[in-house]
Formats: structure tokens, C-alpha cells, sequence
């Protein structure tokens, strides 16, 4: 099994699937390169130890449950172009103490 504590996606990376990190555990920060345009259902559902993550302004849509159960999440930041934030995308963030949306 690879336990990925960081990650970097590209900007070739149109997409992010569904669950494509859920329960990634060892995974403490996502960065987004401009180029991603959605983040789909539970993406990272459950990554507990994710801390940080930057989103570029490429990205319009976090669909359901983008970042639920990431108990360790403390920063979100959203650059502006963000068109649509869906239901319980931080559902059980407990630790979240920051988010910066430039617009929505």
C-alpha cells in the first residue's frame, strides 16, 4: 500500500473522482495547480491527518462531502472563481479554524 502525506496535482489534472483519496490517512496536504475544475462527491472523505489545502481558481465546483470526516483539516483556502460549495463539503472538520473564500 503507498501512504501519500503530500500531494500536488497538477494542472493536466482536469478532475478529481469520486473518492479518489477518501481514507487516505497519512495524507496531510493537497495542493491544487490551476487547471482542476472540480472536485467531485468525497474526494477526500475521511482523510483524517489532512491539514492544508489550497485551491486554485480553475476549481468552480465541491460537490457533496469534498472534505467530510478530515478531522486534522485547520486551513481551506479557495481562490476566486468558485462557482458552487455543496452540501457538508467540511462535514466533520472538526479542527477547521479557517477558510478564506475569495468569492463564491
Amino acid at each position: 500500500m503507498i501512504c501519500l502525506q503530500n500531494i500536488n496535482i497538477p494542472s493536466s489534472v482536469k478532475r478529481i473522482a469520486l473518492g479518489s483519496f477518501a481514507f487516505g490517512e497519512q495524507l496531510e496536504e493537497a495542493i491544487f495547480n490551476e487547471g482542476c475544475d472540480n472536485i467531485y462527491s468525497a474526494a477526500f472523505l475521511g482523510a483524517v491527518n489532512l491539514k492544508r489545502v489550497r485551491i486554485p481558481s480553475t476549481v468552480k465546483i465541491f460537490d457533496e462531502k469534498t472534505f467530510a470526516k478530515c478531522n486534522e483539516l485547520e486551513q481551506v483556502i479557495i481562490e476566486e472563481g468558485c462557482k458552487c460549495i455543496c452540501n457538508q463539503v467540511f462535514k466533520y472538520a472538526i479542527s477547521l479554524t479557517t477558510i478564506n473564500i475569495a468569492s463564491v
